[in-house]
This record gives structure tokens, C-alpha cells and sequence, in this order.
């Protein structure tokens, strides 16, 4: 595993690991969404911060506001 990062600084095409969410609303959003701390993600589109992540079949797209919040760790795939 590689260094903590904030989710809207990984580029596409990465796998991360969700470390920690700045704010205990997102959190709770996030988790009803299916995206529990620990899940793996990867990155399927980072456009200037925003970010479009993927698991299975579940895609969400979050703004850079949301995305600098969301603390990730990056996998060696």
C-alpha cells in the first residue's frame, strides 16, 4: 500500500482503499451508498478533482468539494 491521498488527487485508472472521510454527514451518505470504509474502488474518470469511482457494478460521481474530503489509500494492482 502506498500513502494516504485524498480521493480527487488519484489519478484514473487507479485501485484505492477508503481510509477516512473528513465529515461524519458524508460518511453516513456514503456508507447508505454502499461505500463502507475499507471498501476498494477504483477510479474510473478524475476530472480536475471530480471523480467518477467504480465497485462491481455501482458507479458514483462526486464533486472535488466532496472528493478532498475522502481520504484513500492506493493499491499496487
Amino acid at each position: 500500500m502506498d500513502q494516504f491521498q485524498f480521493l480527487s488527487e488519484i489519478p484514473s485508472g487507479q485501485q484505492v482503499m477508503l481510509s477516512s472521510i473528513d465529515d461524519g454527514q458524508l460518511s453516513r451518505r456514503l456508507l447508505c451508498m454502499g461505500i463502507p470504509p475499507g471498501v476498494k474502488l477504483k477510479i474510473l474518470h478524475n476530472r480536475h478533482g471530480s471523480v467518477v469511482v467504480g465497485r462491481n457494478a455501482l458507479r458514483i460521481a462526486l464533486g472535488k468539494k466532496i472528493a478532498s474530503r475522502i481520504g484513500v489509500t492506493t493499491l499496487n494492482a
